[in-house]
């Protein structure tokens, strides 16, 4: 049967079928009949009274986002579309902009999203739900599941992946960076150990599906990571992996329920197991240097893959989980327990070192991995963590040092395993004995002099050259990102600095809210009021960094205040 829709013709004549009140009814001629084809009579009144509810349906939102907008901001979003060049990237980073401000997305996804989790178990692109309330990383549940991470096809592939990105020195292979730094670290008579941490996909895995048998299978991971492991210690790499073995089913959960991170008890077990290790193999780690104490703490909160739901009311799937951590304290004075730069133990490690003591990861302080390893040991250590960057940045934050490896005796590089997937694994080159990183390489070359170091806050009026990738808002599980970017240097208003290049850190997220910093074109003309980032503050240190300048003749300077001119 066919059927036609329209406005009624004075000039057929209709024949009616459905009489129906009011200014809708269904007509039809006899040989429109016989064939089977009805015709809907819709008069102009209602014809214009629907286009004119569609019209306002479709107005409705952008003109309610735009006086959101323009209350808040006193400006409207859209209008940005004409203040930038029509090209490819602009008109990308629009749209971008635009899906990120949707006041009306906001307003609905989260209780949708909500109801949507605990109704039917549906997460998101990266926030699986499990069993029983457990939250997974889907980046974690793909290194369980996708092809080996060796895979040339997928280095391949991964490389073009980082590329397009946006990130330089594209390196998808993490075996060259780990050689690398084992050989600075043999120069200098340094003891490299490699911990990759496995991820929650490998350890609970019947929290994601009833399927799994515990007790036909082994710990699932990568299909490439034994051979990754055997490889590196055929090289004579030292590599301590945490994996506990396959008959531990039946012990306490090792990963937190709605977080990317493991708990307590079982890192401060690993922590234990990481410090039997070293003393076998450095005979200096096996005489204490000094001694710790420890303080129970509960802490009580839902978790980082739970923010990433982006649930309605704030919380997870259920109940909030509590933990008890174990504060590491000086006996005596109960001061909690800090890094120390001059320590012969260097901690190199992501947010798998920072849970437990970094307050922004919200799980308490002077509790984790670095604070249970001077515990251990009997020692000081010092740290370098970054959340979501195991791979390169802290190896970039080490090689800005004036003497990174000097007065070391162990070095331990910890990291998510998955990052051997989902990493840019860049070379990172080492300073020369007795080249200090300063004002640059340019300076030093000129002058044959080291570069000067920074001392204090500067003024400086400069021109952007290059900035770094900042992932999207909810992406990771991290809600803050810095980002370094290159400037050249237009004219220094206050303080000391002589060089014509800077490299600024920036905010270029907070709270999971992407800012200007992250998206500044070449060419953009700022006012920066810096300090050096080492005087910046304890805030920045364990904050996930974005850096892929691979500049390491430049001291970073953190902004403090910003002008566009």
């Amino acid at each position: 049967m066919e059927t036609r829709t329209g406005i009624r013709s004075p000039r057929r004549r209709l024949t009616r079928l459905i009489p129906e009140p009011g200014t809708s009814r269904v007509v039809g001629t006899a040989d429109d009949l016989n064939r089977g084809i009805l015709t809907t009579e819709i008069s102009p009144a209602l014809a214009r009274a629907i286009t004119a509810a569609f019209v306002t349906a479709i107005l409705a939102l952008p003109i309610a986002q735009a006086a959101i907008e323009l209350r808040r901001d006193g400006r409207i979003q859209a209008f940005d579309v004409f203040r930038r060049v029509p090209t490819k990237a602009n008109l990308s980073a629009f749209e971008k902009d635009l899906s990120r401000q949707s006041h009306a997305r906001e307003a609905v996804r989260p209780g949708l999203q909500r109801a949507l989790a605990e109704g039917l178990g549906f997460g998101t692109a990266t926030a699986i739900v499990g069993l029983d309330g457990w939250l997974f990383y889907r980046p974690g549940i793909d290194w369980v599941t996708g092809r080996g991470f060796l895979d040339p096809g997928r280095l391949d592939r991964r490389r073009k992946e980082l590329e397009e990105s946006g990130e330089s020195s594209a390196s998808p292979d993490p075996r060259p960076a780990i050689r690398a730094l084992q050989e600075d670290c043999r120069k200098a008579g340094v003891h490299l150990v490699v911990v990759p941490v496995p991820d929650k996909a490998t350890l609970e895995p019947h929290r994601l599906s009833p399927r799994y048998d515990r007790a036909a299978y082994d710990w699932p991971t990568n299909v490439d990571y034994h051979r990754f492991v055997d490889e590196l210690r055929g090289e004579g790499i030292d590599v301590f992996d945490p994996t506990p073995d396959p008959n531990g089913f039946a012990e306490p959960d090792r990963f937190l329920r709605q977080d990317t991170h493991w708990t307590p008890d079982w890192m401060e077990e690993v922590a234990r197991g990481l410090a039997e290790h070293l003393k076998e193999r450095v005979p200096l780690m096996s005489v204490p240097a000094r001694s710790w104490g420890s303080e129970p703490k509960k802490i009580r909160r839902s978790g980082d893959i739970a923010e990433m739901l982006r649930l309605a009311g704030g919380k997870g799937i259920g109940s909030d989980q509590t933990v008890t951590i174990h504060r590491v304290v000086e006996p005596g004075s109960g001061r909690p327990w800090q890094s120390r730069d001059d320590a012969d133990v260097l901690l190199l490690g992501d947010s798998f070192t920072n849970i437990y003591t970094r307050p922004d990861l919200g799980w308490g302080r002077a509790a984790g991995l670095a604070a249970q390893l001077a515990l251990a040991l009997g020692r000081d250590v010092d740290v370098i963590a970054r959340n979501g960057s195991g791979s390169t940045e802290t190896r970039r934050e080490l090689a800005r040092r004036p003497a990174p490896l000097a007065g070391k005796a162990v070095v331990v590089w910890e990291f998510a395993a998955r990052e051997l997937m989902l990493g840019n694994w860049a070379a990172v080159p080492m300073p020369e004995p007795g080249i200090r990183r300063g004002a640059g390489a340019a300076t030093q070359a000129a002058t044959g002099t080291a570069a000067v170091r920074a001392v204090g806050p500067i003024v400086v009026e400069a021109t952007v050259v290059a900035g770094s990738h900042v992932p999207e808002p909810f992406a990771v599980p991290y809600k803050d990102c810095l980002t370094y970017t290159k400037l050249r240097v237009d004219r220094v208003i206050e303080g000391d600095y002589r060089d014509a290049e800077i490299l600024a850190v920036f905010w270029g997220m907070r709270n999971n809210v992407r800012l200007a910093a992250a998206d500044y074109p070449a060419g953009k003309r700022l006012r920066l009021e810096l300090v050096p980032l080492s005087k910046a503050g304890e805030d920045l240190s364990s904050a996930r960094s974005a850096d892929d300048l691979d500049d390491f003749d430049h001291v970073p300077y953190f902004v403090r205040k910003e002008d566009a001119r």
